[in-house]
Protein backbone atom coordinates (compact mmCIF):
# COMPACT_ATOMS: atom_id res chain seq x y z
CA UNK A 1 0.00 0.00 0.00
CA UNK A 2 1.69 3.59 -0.80
CA UNK A 3 1.47 5.69 1.84
CA UNK A 4 0.67 8.58 -0.56
CA UNK A 5 -3.51 6.79 -0.52
CA UNK A 6 -6.02 8.38 1.48
CA UNK A 7 -7.27 5.28 3.70
CA UNK A 8 -9.35 4.77 6.43
CA UNK A 9 -8.60 5.64 9.95
CA UNK A 10 -8.71 2.17 12.36
CA UNK A 11 -8.44 1.87 16.04
CA UNK A 12 -6.79 -0.41 17.00
CA UNK A 13 -6.24 -2.63 20.24
CA UNK A 14 -3.08 -3.33 21.70
CA UNK A 15 -1.98 -5.02 24.53
CA UNK A 16 0.25 -2.24 26.40
CA UNK A 17 3.89 -2.98 25.98
CA UNK A 18 3.12 -3.06 22.47
CA UNK A 19 1.28 0.16 22.53
CA UNK A 20 4.38 1.32 24.47
CA UNK A 21 7.02 0.37 22.19
CA UNK A 22 5.36 1.76 19.34
CA UNK A 23 5.58 5.35 20.97
CA UNK A 24 8.79 4.62 21.79
CA UNK A 25 10.01 3.53 18.47
CA UNK A 26 11.16 0.29 19.41
CA UNK A 27 8.67 -1.25 17.49
CA UNK A 28 8.26 -0.10 13.82
CA UNK A 29 5.64 -3.59 12.57
CA UNK A 30 2.73 -4.51 14.24
CA UNK A 31 2.00 -8.14 13.45
CA UNK A 32 -1.66 -9.24 12.60
CA UNK A 33 -2.89 -12.38 11.83
CA UNK A 34 -5.24 -10.91 9.21
CA UNK A 35 -5.02 -7.50 7.39
CA UNK A 36 -6.85 -4.97 7.23
CA UNK A 37 -9.89 -5.52 4.92
CA UNK A 38 -10.01 -1.99 3.32
CA UNK A 39 -6.79 0.64 2.82
CA UNK A 40 -6.08 2.53 6.36
CA UNK A 41 -3.43 5.19 6.17
CA UNK A 42 -3.46 6.27 10.33
CA UNK A 43 -4.23 4.09 13.03
CA UNK A 44 -5.55 5.49 16.53
CA UNK A 45 -3.98 3.23 19.50
CA UNK A 46 -5.67 1.94 21.74
CA UNK A 47 -3.79 -0.02 24.87
CA UNK A 48 -6.03 -2.56 26.34
CA UNK A 49 -5.89 -3.24 30.47
CA UNK A 50 -4.65 -1.96 32.85
CA UNK A 51 -4.24 1.24 30.54
CA UNK A 52 -7.59 0.71 28.86
CA UNK A 53 -7.53 4.33 26.74
CA UNK A 54 -6.55 5.78 23.52
CA UNK A 55 -2.95 6.34 23.63
CA UNK A 56 -1.56 7.79 20.50
CA UNK A 57 -1.65 6.92 16.74
CA UNK A 58 0.86 5.96 13.49
CA UNK A 59 0.45 6.20 10.00
CA UNK A 60 0.79 3.02 7.94
CA UNK A 61 3.61 2.99 5.69
CA UNK A 62 3.22 -0.65 4.23
CA UNK A 63 1.45 -3.47 4.83
CA UNK A 64 3.34 -7.21 3.95
CA UNK A 65 0.68 -10.14 3.65
CA UNK A 66 2.72 -12.90 3.64
CA UNK A 67 2.97 -16.50 5.32
CA UNK A 68 4.53 -16.18 8.97
CA UNK A 69 7.67 -17.62 8.02
CA UNK A 70 8.26 -15.01 5.68
CA UNK A 71 7.06 -11.96 8.09
CA UNK A 72 9.27 -13.47 10.10
CA UNK A 73 12.36 -13.31 7.94
CA UNK A 74 11.59 -9.83 6.68
CA UNK A 75 10.40 -7.92 9.80
CA UNK A 76 10.86 -10.25 12.90
CA UNK A 77 13.91 -7.95 14.13
CA UNK A 78 11.44 -4.97 14.14
CA UNK A 79 7.83 -6.28 15.82
CA UNK A 80 9.40 -5.96 19.21
CA UNK A 81 8.61 -9.50 19.88
CA UNK A 82 10.30 -13.01 20.05
CA UNK A 83 10.16 -15.91 17.85
CA UNK A 84 8.18 -18.09 20.49
CA UNK A 85 5.83 -15.30 20.98
CA UNK A 86 5.27 -14.40 17.14
CA UNK A 87 5.46 -18.62 16.20
CA UNK A 88 2.49 -18.67 19.33
CA UNK A 89 0.31 -16.09 18.06
CA UNK A 90 0.96 -16.98 14.22
CA UNK A 91 -0.09 -20.93 15.07
CA UNK A 92 -2.45 -22.69 12.70
CA UNK A 93 -1.98 -19.38 10.16
CA UNK A 94 -1.42 -19.48 6.63
CA UNK A 95 -0.74 -16.09 6.27
CA UNK A 96 -0.95 -12.66 8.26
CA UNK A 97 0.20 -9.20 7.85
CA UNK A 98 3.24 -6.76 8.88
CA UNK A 99 1.98 -3.69 9.64
CA UNK A 100 4.64 -1.04 8.59
CA UNK A 101 4.86 1.82 11.20
CA UNK A 102 5.19 5.19 10.19
CA UNK A 103 5.21 8.82 12.08
CA UNK A 104 3.91 8.07 15.79
CA UNK A 105 1.80 11.01 17.57
CA UNK A 106 2.01 10.64 21.48
CA UNK A 107 -1.34 11.53 22.96
CA UNK A 108 -0.06 13.51 26.14
CA UNK A 109 -3.52 13.05 28.07
CA UNK A 110 -4.57 9.23 27.56
CA UNK A 111 -8.15 9.54 26.27
CA UNK A 112 -11.16 6.86 27.78
CA UNK A 113 -13.00 4.98 24.42
CA UNK A 114 -16.13 7.02 25.93
CA UNK A 115 -14.75 10.30 24.80
CA UNK A 116 -14.73 8.70 21.52
CA UNK A 117 -18.43 7.67 21.83
CA UNK A 118 -20.73 6.90 24.90
CA UNK A 119 -21.10 2.89 25.41
CA UNK A 120 -18.41 2.16 22.48
CA UNK A 121 -15.87 -1.02 23.28
CA UNK A 122 -12.52 -2.17 22.68
CA UNK A 123 -12.41 -3.69 19.64
CA UNK A 124 -11.00 -7.34 19.35
CA UNK A 125 -8.50 -6.53 17.15
CA UNK A 126 -9.43 -3.22 14.95
CA UNK A 127 -12.89 -1.13 13.91
CA UNK A 128 -12.31 0.40 10.63
CA UNK A 129 -14.16 3.20 8.93
CA UNK A 130 -16.48 3.84 6.07
CA UNK A 131 -14.93 6.04 3.64
CA UNK A 132 -17.00 8.94 4.36
CA UNK A 133 -14.52 9.84 7.38
CA UNK A 134 -11.26 9.66 5.42
CA UNK A 135 -8.22 11.65 7.49
CA UNK A 136 -7.28 13.49 4.89
CA UNK A 137 -10.13 14.87 4.05
CA UNK A 138 -10.99 16.46 7.12
CA UNK A 139 -7.25 18.15 8.36
CA UNK A 140 -6.46 19.47 4.40
CA UNK A 141 -7.69 22.97 5.19
CA UNK A 142 -6.29 23.41 8.82
CA UNK A 143 -2.99 25.12 8.88
CA UNK A 144 -0.04 23.27 8.56
CA UNK A 145 1.03 23.34 12.15
CA UNK A 146 -2.45 22.06 13.49
CA UNK A 147 -1.97 19.09 10.89
CA UNK A 148 1.13 17.68 12.62
CA UNK A 149 1.95 15.44 15.88
CA UNK A 150 -0.83 15.72 18.29
CA UNK A 151 -3.60 17.56 16.10
CA UNK A 152 -3.15 14.89 13.57
CA UNK A 153 -4.11 12.79 16.07
CA UNK A 154 -7.10 14.62 17.78
CA UNK A 155 -7.88 15.25 14.16
CA UNK A 156 -8.31 11.37 14.13
CA UNK A 157 -10.28 11.20 17.15
CA UNK A 158 -12.98 14.16 15.80
CA UNK A 159 -13.06 11.11 12.71
CA UNK A 160 -13.55 8.47 15.20
CA UNK A 161 -16.46 10.02 17.06
CA UNK A 162 -18.23 11.04 13.75
CA UNK A 163 -17.81 7.33 12.33
CA UNK A 164 -19.29 5.84 15.57
CA UNK A 165 -22.32 7.77 15.48
CA UNK A 166 -23.04 7.13 11.89
CA UNK A 167 -22.33 3.30 12.76
CA UNK A 168 -25.19 3.65 15.39
CA UNK A 169 -27.48 5.39 13.43
CA UNK A 170 -26.97 2.95 10.48
CA UNK A 171 -27.19 -0.20 13.31
CA UNK A 172 -30.64 1.36 14.90
CA UNK A 173 -32.16 1.73 11.42
CA UNK A 174 -30.80 -1.87 10.69
CA UNK A 175 -32.64 -2.83 13.97
CA UNK A 176 -36.18 -1.08 13.08
CA UNK A 177 -39.53 -2.52 11.42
Amino acid sequence: MASSSIGRVALMSLHPRHAEAILAGRKTVEFRRRPFGQPVTQVVIYATQPIGQVVGSFVVTDIDVASPAELWERHGDRGAISRPEFDGYFDGSITGAAIEVGHVSHLADHMPLSALAPGLRPPQSYLYLDSDFRFGRHTEDAPAERRSGNAALHASIRILRAAVRSMSRRLGELGSP
